[in-house]
C-alpha cells in the first residue's frame, strides 16, 4: 500500500556541509561563466548531492545553466544516458540526483520534472517539491494529452509535499502547493468529467487549499510575510503560478528593462519570455516571439527558433480550440465547421514545417520523429508517416505510441495483415492495458483483425476492451453486430 502519510524530513544539512556545497555551487557559477556548462551541471549536482533542497543557491542556477547548455545546441540525454539513471529504484535520494541530472540535461522535458518532485517527496525534501511544482505545472499545460496515471501520481504527490510543510508550520509553502495541486486535478478532471478519481482529487485538494488558506489568514507567520523586501517579493512572484494582472506587468516591465541593458544575456531573454507567456495575451505572446526570432537572427541559436514556433504552435492550436467551441455552440451556423477545418489546416501545415525542420537539425532526436510522423498521419500521408513512425521506435517512451500509429497507417492502406502483427505486439507488450494507450491498441487490434475477416478473434478482442471500458469508441456496437451475425448454437431443453 502507499504510504500517504508526510515524508519524513531528511535531515538539515550542518553549517560545514553547507560550507562544502556553496564551494561547489560556486566553481559551477564559474564553469557556467565560461559556457563550461556540462562541466557546470556536474559541480552544481556534487553540492546538490550535500543540500539537495539549495534552491536559490543551486536548483535555480542549475535551470538556467541546462537551458543554456540546450540553447548552445547540446543534446538531450540519449537513451543509453536515460537507462544509466534510472529514477524509479528502492532510493528515493539517488531517483532525486538521478532526476536532476536528467533535467539539467534537458530541463524542457516533463518526465524529469516529475521525477524530481516525486522522489523529493519521498526523499523527505519538499522545498525542492515547492521549487520544481509551478515549473512542472507550466510544462504540463502546455500538452495536448492528459494522462489519468500521471496527473493521479503528481497530485499525490504535491498533497504530501503540502502536508509536510503544513506540518512543520509554513502555511504560506502548504498553501502554494496545495494550489498547483488544485490546478492539476482540475486539469484532469476537465479532461475526464466522468472520472471519480478525479472528481476526488478537486475536492481533496480543495479542501486542503481551504483549511491551510483559513488558518494562514489568522498566522502570525502571515503578518510577517506582508513585511519581505521587494527583492525577495519579486523572486517569489516570479515562481506563482497565478499572479494579479498588475503585479504580472510589473514583472514584464522590469525583465524588459534588464534585457534591453544586456540583449546578448540568454537568461535574461528566457526570463522575459516566460513572463510574456504567462499571461496568455496574444500581444504578449507576439512580443515574445518577436524577440526570440531576432536573437536567433543575431546569434544563429536554433534552440531560440525552438522556442519562436513552439509559441507560434501554440496560438495556432489555442485558435482551434476556440473555433471548435465556436462550432459546439451555434450547431447550426452551418459557416462554422468550415472555420474549424480550416484552422486544422493552418495548425497541421504550421507543424510539418516546424518538425520536418527539427528532424533536421536534430537527426538522433526521435521525439521529433515521432512528432513528424504523427503529423504525417494525420495528413493521410501514410507513406510518409511509417518510416518517421518505426524510427521514432528507439525511444523507449514512445515506443508503444509509436507502434499504434504505425498499425494504424497500415490499416488505412488496408495492409490487414501488417496491422496485426504491429499491433498485436504492442498490446501483449504494452505494461497498462488499462490506460488509453492500451485501450486503444486493442480498440484497433480488433478493427484491423474484423477488416480482416478475422471475426471470431476480432470480437475477443472487443469484448476484453468492454470489460476494461464499456463505452471505448464504438467496441460494444462493432461487438454486438458480431454476435448478431454468427449462427447461433441450438438450445437444448
Amino acid at each position: 500500500m502507499t504510504d500517504e502519510s508526510p515524508p519524513q524530513p531528511r535531515p538539515e544539512p550542518t553549517d560545514a556541509e553547507k560550507e562544502t556545497a556553496r564551494r561547489w555551487f560556486e566553481h559551477g557559477r564559474k564553469a557556467a561563466d565560461t559556457k563550461n556548462y556540462d562541466y557546470a551541471i556536474d559541480l552544481y549536482l556534487r553540492g546538490l548531492e550535500i543540500w539537495p533542497e539549495a534552491v536559490e543557491e543551486a536548483l535555480k542556477p542549475l535551470r538556467v545553466v541546462g537551458t543554456a547548455r540546450r540553447m548552445s545546441g547540446k543534446k538531450a540525454p540519449g537513451f543509453l544516458e536515460v537507462r544509466k539513471y534510472p529514477t524509479n529504484g528502492r532510493d528515493a535520494r539517488r531517483n532525486l540526483a538521478n532526476a536532476l541530472h536528467l533535467f539539467a540535461l534537458d530541463p524542457g522535458n516533463p518526465a524529469w520534472l516529475e521525477a524530481i518532485l516525486i522522489n523529493a517527496v519521498a526523499a523527505g525534501c519538499p522545498l525542492v517539491a515547492h521549487w520544481a511544482a509551478p515549473i512542472l505545472w507550466d510544462a504540463l499545460a502546455g500538452e495536448k494529452k492528459v494522462s489519468p496515471q500521471r496527473s493521479a501520481a503528481i497530485v499525490r504527490a504535491l498533497e504530501r509535499a503540502g502536508d509536510a510543510f503544513e506540518q512543520r508550520g509554513d502555511l504560506k509553502a502548504a498553501s502554494e502547493t496545495y494550489r498547483v495541486a488544485q490546478l492539476v486535478a482540475d486539469r484532469w478532471r476537465s479532461a475526464f468529467p466522468d472520472s471519480s478519481d478525479a472528481s476526488k482529487a478537486v475536492s481533496d485538494s480543495s479542501s486542503k487549499l481551504t483549511i491551510v488558506n483559513g488558518r494562514f489568514g489568522t498566522a502570525d507567520d502571515y503578518r510577517e510575510s506582508l513585511k519581505d523586501a521587494a527583492g525577495q517579493r519579486d523572486l517569489h512572484d516570479r515562481q506563482r503560478v497565478v499572479q494579479h494582472a498588475d503585479r504580472a506587468r510589473e514583472l514584464i516591465d522590469k525583465a524588459r528593462a534588464e534585457y534591453e541593458r544586456d540583449a546578448e544575456a540568454t537568461a535574461k531573454l528566457l526570463h522575459l519570455v516566460d513572463l510574456l507567456t504567462r499571461t496568455e495575451n496574444e500581444e504578449d505572446e507576439n512580443e515574445a516571439v518577436r524577440l526570440l526570432t531576432e536573437a536567433h537572427q543575431r546569434r544563429e541559436q536554433y534552440a531560440l527558433k525552438v522556442r519562436a514556433d513552439d509559441l507560434r504552435m501554440r496560438q495556432l492550436r489555442r485558435a482551434t480550440r476556440e473555433a471548435v467551441a465556436a462550432a459546439r455552440a451555434a450547431p447550426a451556423d452551418a459557416a462554422l465547421p468550415k472555420r474549424v477545418q480550416e484552422a486544422l489546416d493552418r495548425q497541421l501545415e504550421a507543424e510539418l514545417q516546424v518538425y520536418e525542420e527539427r528532424c533536421a537539425h536534430y537527426p538522433t532526436d526521435m521525439r521529433f520523429r515521432y512528432e513528424l510522423g504523427i503529423r504525417f498521419f494525420e495528413a493521410r500521408r501514410y507513406d510518409d508517416a511509417i518510416p518517421r513512425l518505426q524510427q521514432a521506435q528507439g525511444e523507449p517512451r514512445r515506443r508503444n505510441h509509436a507502434r499504434l500509429y504505425i498499425g494504424r497507417c497500415f490499416f488505412e492502406k488496408r495492409f490487414y495483415p501488417q496491422a496485426i502483427d504491429t499491433l498485436a505486439a504492442a498490446a501483449t507488450e504494452h505494461p497498462i492495458p488499462h490506460d488509453d494507450l492500451g485501450k486503444d491498441l486493442r480498440y484497433w487490434l480488433g478493427r484491423a483483425r474484423e477488416a480482416a475477416g478475422q471475426t471470431s478473434e476480432a470480437a475477443a478482442d472487443y469484448g476484453r476492451l468492454i470489460q476494461i471500458d464499456y463505452n471505448h469508441r464504438d467496441a460494444r456496437q462493432r461487438l454486438e453486430r458480431l454476435s448478431a451475425a454468427e449462427p447461433q448454437e441450438p438450445t437444448h431443453s
